[in-house]
């Protein structure tokens, strides 16, 4: 989950206008996974396994999970907090 909702940042900033856009963008993990882009540090096997252990069909079930998550927009549960979140909440801060 975490994964989908930081890989659509750019969509919900208007750095890109749709899914299309954003399996181009280049500052963006999206694009190596579905296979687009190559970054040699990113850990691809660790996302796509959890869609299949197939990679065609992984990187289908994978892109067919991010766009269902545009619908979303921010959602508060993944944002914000930092350390504070990590460290327990708000409260005393």
């Amino acid at each position: 989950e975490l994964v989908r909702y930081i890989h659509l940042n750019p969509i919900r900033v208007r750095l890109v206008k749709d899914l299309d856009e954003l399996s181009r963008y280049a500052y963006c993990g999206h694009s190596v996974l579905i296979g687009r882009a190559k970054n040699p540090w990113q850990n691809t096997e660790g996302v796509l396994g959890m869609f299949g252990e197939n990679l065609g069909v992984a990187k289908r079930a994978y892109r067919a999970f991010v766009k269902k998550g545009i619908a979303q927009g921010r959602r508060v549960d993944l944002t914000g907090g930092g350390l504070l979140r990590s460290a327990g909440g708000w409260e005393g801060a």
